[in-house]
């Protein structure tokens, strides 16, 4: 490691193979892009997989074809409970962390128009649908291991650290559906997203009786986010039982502001921190999906989706340095992510019963990293979680059907596993009454394990009219 005896340089990101900006690789392909099952609660008890069935406006998420299923006029609106725990491990030391939040995840609307009798068109839909997602997450590592510590302290060792971060994901869709002779649905949706973020990263030094904070560099920091993209989607019926669905969604063009944190040497040789804004583009990749159903009379339906994306992330208009590093990195590391979901519905009279599954790739291969052991020395060694993980997701719910209300309630609960190396990179604590503050360029950094887990519980009311 080595000090900075200099003021940091604004926003030149180094080598983003470093553990400094893991977050920022996070962000990007596991926010921007998300990947969650969010939506009604009938959706999200059947997995997210409707995408050959149709019947739920949260179906036109994966393919607006669903769109056209509809037969009457339609309005729901869902309130969720999303309980989420970071499970973090270091050198035998066990933190765990529980939040709850509870907001509203889905409203959405469709307008049916019949045509008439004679011709093949027998319907023209208009639908609008909101989702929301919460973002919050709180990863916290009691570290408490004497052999790490700064070149200026060394009677001081590593403690703690924690990454704090808040915001909310939200897509609004406006999509148009139609139904060519009840064999054929088509559908197309322009789709409005919006990202609030806030984070922050630090870690704690102490000598058991004194402590120091420090924080990352350019954190804490907030960012404001939005895009547009473009889907359309068919379902075809094949027979009475057989249904084939095919979904392309182009990739989503974000524009990011943010507001983030410098630390460096003021002109008293005090370490100090300023405010600086930065803006960039990011493009997600373009995704389709293709699926199938099959429906026993009006019973049971099942159904089953494969999603994949088929162009790599990207970041344009912004910091020359930092745009060729992560857009050189994500060439050379990335691979599409997929993605694979289950779902059925049983009907008994006026009673639905529903279950589902997900399963979402991880898009990185095994990536090196230099870090420490628990005795203090340091070595190359290799994770396989290191940006983003795999997620499983289960899922499982019932409804009520009492025309012309209905209720649906689903629970959810998805798991990843991932590591979380912190400590490597920039940071800095800041002058105050009684020292000058100090800052640090660490090349060797310290990984936790986390398991995270979510729990979500949703309850859907609507009508058809």
């Amino acid at each position: 490691m080595k000090k900075i005896t200099y003021a940091f340089v604004a926003l030149s990101l180094v080598s983003l193979t470093k553990a400094q900006d893991v977050s920022t690789i996070n962000d990007i392909v596991s926010i921007y892009d998300f990947q969650g099952v969010n939506g009604s609660a009938r959706y999200v008890s059947m997995g997210g997989s409707m995408g050959a069935l149709g019947g739920d406006i949260s179906a036109t998420i994966k393919n607006p074809g669903a769109l056209g299923v509809n037969l009457t006029n339609e309005f729901q609106a869902t309130m969720g409970i999303n309980s989420y725990k970071n499970a973090t491990t270091y050198n035998g030391n066990h933190t765990e962390y529980k939040n709850n939040i509870t907001n509203i995840q889905q409203i959405g609307a469709v307008l049916a128009m019949r045509t008439d009798d004679f011709s093949k068109w027998k319907a023209f839909n208009i639908g609008i649908n909101y989702n929301n997602a919460n973002l919050d997450n709180y990863i916290e590592t009691d570290v408490n291991n004497r052999n790490i510590n700064l070149l200026n302290f060394p009677s001081y060792y590593l403690s703690r650290h924690a990454y704090s971060r808040t915001g909310n994901y939200s897509v609004f869709n406006f999509g148009i559906g139609g139904n060519y002779d009840n064999k054929i649905y088509l559908g197309a949706s322009f789709n409005l997203k919006s990202i609030d973020l806030t984070s922050n990263d630090a870690f704690e030094l102490t000598n058991g009786t004194q402590s120091y904070e420090f924080h990352k560099q350019y954190t804490p920091n907030t960012t404001n986010s939005n895009a547009f993209s473009f889907s359309a989607g068919i379902i075809g019926k094949i027979n009475k039982n057989l249904r084939l669905g095919l979904a392309i969604q182009t990739p989503t063009w974000w524009n990011s502001e943010s507001l983030y944190t410098e630390y460096g040497l003021n002109n008293n040789n005090k370490w100090s921190s300023l405010t600086y804004q930065d803006s960039k583009n990011i493009t997600t990749p373009a995704k389709a999906t293709a699926s199938i159903g099959y429906v026993f009379g009006k019973s049971l339906a099942l159904n089953a989706d494969y999603s994949i994306g088929f162009t790599k992330p990207k970041i344009s208009g912004a910091n020359l340095e930092m745009q060729n590093q992560f857009n050189s990195f994500i060439n050379s590391e990335y691979k599409n992510i997929s993605e694979i979901s289950v779902g059925g519905e049983y009907r008994l009279k006026d009673v639905s019963l529903r279950a589902g599954y997900s399963y979402s790739s991880n898009p990185f291969k095994t990536s090196s990293l230099k870090t420490y052991n628990e005795a203090g020395l340091s070595n190359i060694n290799n994770y396989k979680n290191m940006y983003v993980s795999s997620r499983s997701t289960y899922a499982f719910g019932l409804g009520y059907n009492f025309r012309p209300f209905y209720v649906n309630v689903a629970y959810q609960m998805s798991q990843s596993s991932f590591s979380n190396p912190f400590f490597g990179g920039q940071y800095a604590s800041l002058s105050n009454g009684s020292w000058d503050g100090d800052g640090f360029d660490n090349e060797t950094s310290v990984v936790s394990s986390v398991k995270n887990t979510q729990n979500n519980v949703l309850l859907s009311l609507g009508f058809r009219f």
